[in-house]
């Protein structure tokens, strides 16, 4: 069989399709990734054809606006972006696609959805994490505190009516129009809507997340499914400098911002400092920082870490809240913080919170000694490490990525 796979963002955004992919090629499948130019180096060391949709350097600049950070001014940033690379991630796609190929995207990638009524051919939606779905019976946290609880007040025909308004906010002017403009010369019909529309039409919708994570609500179609969290394979062990600091000492706490929002914010600094006065030491993977690892007394400094090899020697992990970093720390049974307050950051701390496995900050409302207050939590409630060991034991569990692969091969079959 023959998959094409296409996602934009993050390298976190792109792991479950990588995941997949390479499971599918182990099967003796073919599989090529249509992505932007910044992820091809990653596909290229795996082993994987890749067409480009642009250049690294578009990627560069949507991660580095300030406001990509703002708990309002990120949907904006994002529909430019998704506005701007629309023909170009659709133009790819019919250069790679075949006849009998299938095509699998993340469920935002509307190009994809696109090309694949164009072409006719069989296709999966991968959802990421609960946010993006935005189901209203049981909504996501969509910001701060106070908002998630006047959300959740709601009648629930406020809730549906509400959904369908943040898909036109998150569309925008510029997203819808051009989407409609490529329908249009695709020979296609007007857009459904987005979520509540054109996803429905895929032939499988597949969620990587377990359902305990994020539960399926009564309105789904049937070929919506769970499937649970994918990890990519280790591609590198730790730096012999990071090894080292970890074996020298007592287990650090891990401070990494991710690598989806690339804002100078000081909320690194502020961590390392509270992690310290709370007597710790720390790891930092700092997306900033270039050249070899610099230990300086009781702080680490590196540059972005592969986590596997990581994660089990830290005491606790704070970060701002991406699906891909959570779902590790879940992983390996490793409590959390999540200091977020943008896309998907405030859902993941909620919902781990939820689960007892850590605690959620929201940034902008965050003092110094609510922080502080939270970090010693991660760091010494025993009844904390147990939630998060508990998660642990349900994920090792899990046969996420057999049951994944089988459906979209079952796909492919029909």
């Amino acid at each position: 069989m023959h998959f094409v796979f296409n996602a934009s963002g993050s390298l976190g955004d792109l792991a479950p399709l990588i995941c997949l992919g390479v499971e599918l090629r182990r099967r003796g499948h073919e599989c090529v990734f249509v992505v932007n130019g910044h992820h091809e180096t990653t596909l290229a060391k795996l082993g994987f054809a890749v067409e480009i949709t642009g250049p690294a350097s578009e990627y560069a600049k949507a991660m580095n606006d300030v406001a990509l950070n703002h708990p309002r001014k990120f949907i904006g940033v994002l529909a430019g972006v998704a506005a701007n690379e629309l023909r170009d991630v659709y133009g790819a796609i019919l250069r790679v696609a075949r006849p009998d190929s299938v095509l699998v995207y993340r469920v935002t990638a509307m190009a994809a959805r696109v090309a694949a009524e164009k072409l006719g051919l069989r296709d999966c939606a991968v959802g990421l994490m609960p946010y993006e779905i935005c189901g209203y019976e049981s909504p996501p946290a969509l910001g701060s505190p106070l908002v998630n609880r006047l959300v959740r007040a709601l009648p629930e025909s406020m809730r549906k009516n509400g959904v369908a308004r943040l898909e036109k906010q998150f569309a925008g002017p510029v997203l819808i129009p051009a989407l409609e403009v490529l329908r249009k010369e695709a020979g296609l019909a007007p857009m459904a809507g987005l979520m509540r529309g054109e996803v429905r039409k895929c032939a499988e919708i597949l969620l990587t997340y377990p359902e305990w994570y994020g539960g399926r609500e009564s309105y789904w179609p049937g070929q919506m499914r769970h499937a649970g969290f994918l990890f990519l394979p280790q591609m590198r062990e730790a730096d012999a400098v990071v090894d080292w600091f970890l074996d020298v000492g007592p287990p650090p706490v891990l401070v990494t911002m991710g690598s989806a929002v690339r804002v100078k914010d000081g909320l690194m600094e502020r961590l390392v400092r509270l992690s310290r006065e709370l007597g710790r030491r720390v790891l930092c993977a700092d997306f900033t920082h270039e050249g070899p690892p610099r230990v300086e007394g009781d702080v680490c400094v590196s540059a972005p870490l592969w986590l596997d090899p990581v994660l089990p020697k830290c005491v606790a992990l704070v970060h701002r809240g991406g699906v891909g970093v959570m779902a590790m720390a879940l992983r390996f049974g490793v409590p959390q913080l999540i200091v977020g307050q943008v896309m998907d950051h405030p859902d993941n701390g909620e919902r781990v919170a939820r689960l007892g496995a850590g605690r959620w900050c929201y940034t902008a409302w965050t003092t110094d000694r609510a922080l502080k207050k939270a970090l010693a939590a991660v760091i010494e409630d025993p009844v904390l490490r147990e939630g998060a060991r508990a998660c642990a034991a349900r994920i090792a569990e899990d046969r996420s990525l057999e049951v994944a692969c089988d459906r979209i091969e079952a796909l492919g079959s029909r």
